[in-house]
């Protein structure tokens, strides 16, 4: 009897299927724009959608169909439901079906497959503000200074570099201090008229022209000072920076391991490499260089949490990366931007209330922070609030967001 229940079931779910596929080629139509406008959606039709997602987590995915297919049938042109049974029929292998409801929705909102997941993490990633610039973070690039100074009374000390020299190589250095790079460069130029195998003078022109944006200066300078003053890991180090910057990476890798075999301690030196590695796809080597950096700096360098924290999203390892960014957040709780970053990775993994308490959060601490309250709207719709996400998209275009104005029109726009 229950075979027979089970095989009656098949059947019937069998015919509505193809009745539902036949219904689905004829909205197939060369269609020209929008031939339907953009609304809100309706209680009923959430109810059908929740009673979706209720089904999916309890693995019941007959339910899951038939509640898609209600919501569907009561509003034909809801891009939201559309989008969420393209993504079921997508997951249940039904390939063209999904692209029939993909190209419904997108004539109306190209961004609701990203935000539904449709397209990865990274399509959801690409919807998202991201207030910190985690590539970028990084030492200034001063801070390197204190090595110079050390290794100059080094040398010194040791009669390796002359009174006159020293003096002529500390003035020039103040002069970067003090952001006069034309001086210092006039001041060096002089010093290696009178010292022309000077390898400290040439690596600091090298970081001044860097920091001019002159790299095919930066580089010639740099290539000098390696072969005058082979044991020096920073001018290793900037070869390696500039190297990278010209795109050359093959070349910048050779030059921060050089960097770093020489100096350990070298926290620059390590950071930009395990950037360069996760350029190319090194994430692991990256991971290692990252929690070098931490060790040494007793888990306080915020940099190297958020990059490594970011390393491990990109190897889908959501915990792992939850742990640094905490710790990051523990260590300047006063920083909204990392608040908003821990919300970026919450709604990206799909817990949506967890990334609204951190933006809601980080506009306590900033209030009039429009990155903070446009992610927060997008997560509301993610939770069926499209009330609450049009206020916060609307708020933030306001402040000037652009990226709030474009999609309040088409996920609130009438």
């Amino acid at each position: 009897m229950k075979k027979l229940q089970s095989g009656s079931f098949c059947l019937l779910f069998l015919c509505f299927f193809f009745s539902v596929s036949i219904h689905a080629q004829a909205l197939e139509k060369p269609w020209v724009g929008r031939t339907y406008v953009v609304q809100q959606y309706g209680v009923q039709n959430h109810n059908f959608v929740r009673q979706a997602d209720i089904a999916l987590r309890k693995f019941d995915f007959e339910e899951a169909f038939f509640a898609l297919e209600n919501a569907v049938a009561q509003n034909p042109n809801s891009p939201e439901v559309l989008m969420r049974r393209a993504v079921f029929r997508r997951t249940f292998g039904m390939e063209r079906e999904a692209l029939q409801d993909l190209r419904l929705v997108n004539r109306q909102n190209p961004y609701l497959a990203d935000l539904l997941g449709y397209n990865g993490p990274q399509g959801r990633w690409s919807l998202l503000d991201e207030p910190v610039d985690l590539a970028s973070l990084q030492l200034s690039k001063l801070d390197v200074l204190d090595d110079y100074y050390r290794l100059w009374d080094r040398h010194y000390s040791d009669h390796q570099i002359a009174k006159r020299e020293m003096e002529r190589l500390d003035q020039a250095l103040r002069w970067v201090e003090e952001l006069e790079f034309d001086t210092a460069l006039q001041e060096l130029n002089q010093l290696l008229d009178e010292f022309p195998s000077s390898g400290l003078a040439y690596d600091l022109k090298g970081m001044i022209y860097t920091r001019l944006g002159q790299l095919e200066e930066a580089s010639d300078a740099l290539a000098k000072a390696v072969v005058y003053e082979p044991e020096f890991a920073i001018a290793w180090y900037n070869y390696g920076r500039v190297e990278e910057l010209r795109e050359q990476w093959e070349q910048a890798q050779l030059y921060y391991d050089r960097a770093v075999q020489l100096q350990e301690d070298l926290v620059q030196a390590q950071f930009d490499r395990a950037g360069l590695l996760r350029k190319q796809g090194g994430y692991q080597a990256a991971l290692d260089d990252y929690s070098r950096i931490l060790q040494r700096s007793e888990g306080q360098h915020t940099a190297a949490l958020l990059q490594r924290g970011v390393t491990k999203r990109q190897l889908g390892d959501f915990g792992g990366a939850l742990v640094d960014y905490n710790q990051a957040i523990a260590a300047h709780p006063d920083q909204a931007e990392l608040l908003q970053s821990r919300g970026n990775l919450n709604l990206v993994f799909g817990f949506y209330h967890h990334a609204i308490q951190d933006y809601t959060e980080a506009l306590r601490l900033t209030p009039d922070f429009a990155s903070s309250l446009y992610n927060r709207g997008l997560a509301h719709f993610l939770i069926f609030d499209p009330v609450s996400a049009c206020v916060d998209l609307q708020a933030s275009a306001d402040l000037g967001h652009e990226r709030a104005a474009l999609k309040y029109t088409y996920f609130c726009g009438e």
